[in-house]
């Protein structure tokens, strides 16, 4: 699934890598990273970095709004407003 220049995602593999940042799949650059807006203390790092522990969709931004508007990642990636998320 190509991410870049789409506004959602939806029940992507994801990879937790701590500090609210994802590592997604992307058909071009291999792997993107994206930055919860809103970051769960209770999401677990993957130890291997071959493994995709999350499910996720949710909504990519230009900025977070709420605690954490200065919160802005240059493309690819971004910001992402999640909507769902299953631990695998």
């Amino acid at each position: 699934m190509r991410t870049v220049g789409v506004s959602t995602i939806e029940n992507l593999q994801a990879r937790y890598i701590g500090d609210g940042t994802f590592v997604v799949p992307d058909t071009m650059a291999g792997s993107i990273r994206v930055n919860a807006c809103d970051v769960d203390t209770a999401w677990e790092i993957s130890k291997d970095e071959r493994t995709w522990n999350y499910i996720i969709s949710g909504n990519v931004k230009k900025r977070c709004l709420g605690t954490h508007p200065e919160l802005e990642l240059p493309a690819p990636g971004g910001p992402i407003q999640i909507t769902y998320i299953k631990k695998n």
